[in-house]
């Protein structure tokens, strides 16, 4: 990419991916769906039969520390802003802070209103981590129609559509 289009500095991180709750004042539409799906937990001591929980700690490792800068540590993972600012949701009776927020970018998760995890790609661990999950291949369904005819007998010769729909389906990461 052209030098003009990189993104070399956190500076560029925060106006593209937020986590932190944000104020119900100054936008309650984002609040809301930030509530809806963009907390995680509640995990850890308020409950230990979080899905999430292996030998009694978040395996998603949460919740995070509070942070007033993002940074990136030595790694080259984005440590994103997380201000203790006493911004909090309820969720199942327990208040969850900044600590509890998945990154997200704010004009996705308004446009399509659904949990969408946006993490700062710098490195080659983090585009093999992107892949992780696009390899795991698309979920599938077969549905088909079929008429009955209850005065004729079954014929248990070979269906040919049945055969054709029952074929591997090969997507387009598996085909290339």
């Amino acid at each position: 990419m052209h030098a003009d289009c990189k993104l070399p500095t956190v500076e560029y991180i925060d106006p593209i991916i937020s986590a932190e709750i944000p104020n119900i004042d100054d936008d309650p539409e984002l609040y809301s769906l930030v509530k809806e799906f963009m907390i995680h937990g509640p995990c850890g001591a308020e409950n230990l039969n979080c899905p999430c929980m292996v030998n009694r700690k978040c395996s998603k490792n949460f919740p995070k520390q509070f942070c007033n800068h993002t940074s990136v540590d030595s790694n080259g993972f984005p440590l994103y802003r997380r201000r203790n600012d006493g911004h909090f949701v309820k969720k199942s009776g327990v208040q969850l802070d900044n600590i509890s927020v998945v990154p997200y970018n704010k004009y996705l998760l308004k446009r399509y209103q659904a949990q969408i995890n946006v993490e700062w790609c710098n490195q080659g661990s983090s585009i093999k981590y992107s892949f992780k999950y696009i390899n795991k291949g698309p979920d599938g369904a077969t549905v088909s129609m079929e008429r009955t005819n209850n005065d004729s007998d079954n014929n248990d010769a070979g269906d040919e559509i049945k055969e054709y729909y029952d074929c591997r389906y090969i997507s387009a990461y598996e085909a290339s």
